[in-house]
């Protein structure tokens, strides 16, 4: 629309416009010198067109880079009437900046949010400071928060500090709140407990726009990218607390609370202005998603991975913990940072039966990782074994338990070595593959007696499953390395 009012008011332009939108190349930020009589000619020209746009189109809460362009072609036209001109380097001046940082703050938290705090301020670099609002509900007493503000006097390098801010909803919807209680903050970075900062936020908050959006997000899928349909997933943002003061968010959200999660509130009060984070800001770990994006469609090892999250400013563990995931992908970064911080807070994370599920949940998320990369990083071993069924490393968990699947396919695995422990392998290609056991073997008795009775009609897997429920492991591995005569 601004190009054709252009050559409605400007047709000398046209030809310029045109090619001069052609380009890879342009005039950029608005910056130049000139000589007075063509500045005046500049303004005439920029803002005749600038106002009649602005007559046929609702700018308000919008950027559209209009005027950059518009005086790119008048630049443009200025060189092709072959004025002699000079181009000059830009050069970008970082001031000192404090960035704000909104927390939720509960009971049993604390000790992982400091870890998320500490790691902003050490990497920060001497300039950057920081306001953290943490938002918490009733409970959180003054010990809390002043271990807190100690986190602040150990950091005292850093330029810090911490405001407390009580709420009466539930952490759900702190994000719906925080720009009510901050009246006079128009921009804010919410984090929760499983962020940390991988350097400097300083460009990650300054680069991260949120002009034309109430609030920007890591996308819940990544199908839909269309204004309208973006839908985010819960725990970091980037607010616009203005334009959410504007649209009177939070009073839309109070007749919904009770009926509706925070995130999805946020998804539909927010509708056609949620913008996302650029892939280059986050990267996303304990997420399947995370497998699946064409900048990871090429198959890497683990430390690769590792390699890529260095250079994005936010590592946010979506799912599976480092403080009980240990095994992750990037656990070892959230561990660097958590033992550079003061232990201020107790170690909450502690539950036997916790852990047991959460190491099922670490060696799926390995083994997914090892399927997606085709054993990549398993291949020295691979090359070692005749048939990848038999490495251990390969088991896959995706149906049932860990503990069930481990003993599965182990005694299958070793009920199959048993019953063709002295077969041949041959050669095909660059594959061996082991030639089929015979149908009727059997298995010697083992001890004096002691072996449990085995009908006719069991299958092999079978006899060796009941022999290991008897006799345990142990046994059922000695039992095959005599069966299999040392080989």
């Amino acid at each position: 629309l601004a190009l054709e009012i252009l050559k409605e008011k400007y047709p000398k332009y046209s030809k310029y416009a045109d090619e001069y939108m052609k380009q890879d190349v342009g005039n950029f930020c608005n910056m130049f010198i000139f000589p007075k009589e063509m500045f005046f000619e500049y303004c005439e020209y920029i803002f005749s067109i600038l106002e009649e746009f602005r007559s046929r189109v609702d700018i308000s809460e919008k950027r559209f880079f209009i005027s950059e362009r518009l005086t790119g072609i008048f630049i443009y036209e200025k060189m092709q009437q072959g004025l002699k001109y000079k181009v000059y380097p830009i050069n970008f001046v970082c001031e000192g900046i404090n960035i704000p940082i909104a927390y939720p703050l509960t009971k049993t938290n604390a000790y992982a949010l400091s870890v998320s705090i500490a790691s902003a301020l050490q990497n920060a670099d001497k300039t950057t400071s920081f306001t953290f609002y943490l938002i918490h509900g009733k409970g959180i007493d003054k010990e809390i928060k002043d271990k807190f503000r100690r986190l602040a006097e150990y950091y005292s390098d850093r330029k810090c500090s911490f405001e407390f801010i009580e709420s009466l909803y539930e952490p759900e919807y702190y994000p719906l709140e925080i720009s009510e209680r901050l009246p006079k903050l128009n921009k804010l970075i919410y984090f929760n407990e499983k962020a940390i900062a991988m350097h400097d936020l300083s460009e990650f908050y300054r680069t991260c726009s949120v002009d034309d959006y109430l609030i920007s997000g890591i996308p819940k899928t990544y199908a839909e990218n269309d204004s309208g349909s973006r839908k985010l997933s819960d725990g970091i943002f980037v607010i616009n607390c203005k334009f959410m003061r504007n649209h009177k968010i939070l009073e839309q959200a109070k007749k919904l609370t009770s009926d509706y999660p925070g995130i999805q509130l946020i998804n539909s009060l927010c509708n056609d202005q949620i913008g996302y984070f650029a892939e280059w800001f986050v990267t996303l770990a304990g997420d399947k998603r995370l497998y699946d994006r064409t900048i990871r469609a090429k198959a890497k090892n683990r430390g690769q991975y590792q390699l890529e999250a260095t250079w994005r400013p936010v590592l946010y563990f979506g799912q599976n913990e480092p403080w009980s995931n240990i095994q992750g992908i990037y656990s070892n970064f959230w561990w660097n940072c958590a033992v550079k911080t003061p232990m201020l807070f107790s170690f909450p994370y502690i539950d036997s039966d916790r852990s047991i599920k959460l190491l099922n949940e670490q060696q799926r998320e390995l083994n997914h990782f090892e399927e997606i990369n085709r054993g990549m990083c398993r291949d020295d071993m691979r090359s070692l074994l005749p048939d990848p069924r038999y490495n251990p490393l390969t088991v896959g968990y995706e149906k049932q338990e860990a503990e069930e699947a481990r003993y599965r396919d182990y005694v299958n695995g070793i009920s199959e070595l048993c019953d063709h422990s002295y077969a041949q392998a041959s050669r095909r290609g660059n594959e061996w593959i082991p030639e089929p056991p015979p149908r009727e073997a059997q298995y010697e008795p083992y001890g004096n007696g002691s072996e449990p009775p085995q009908e006719e009609n069991l299958s092999m897997p079978a006899k060796m499953k009941r022999y290991y429920r008897q006799f345990g492991m142990k046994r059922t591995v000695k039992r095959v390395f005599e069966k299999l005569g040392g080989k």
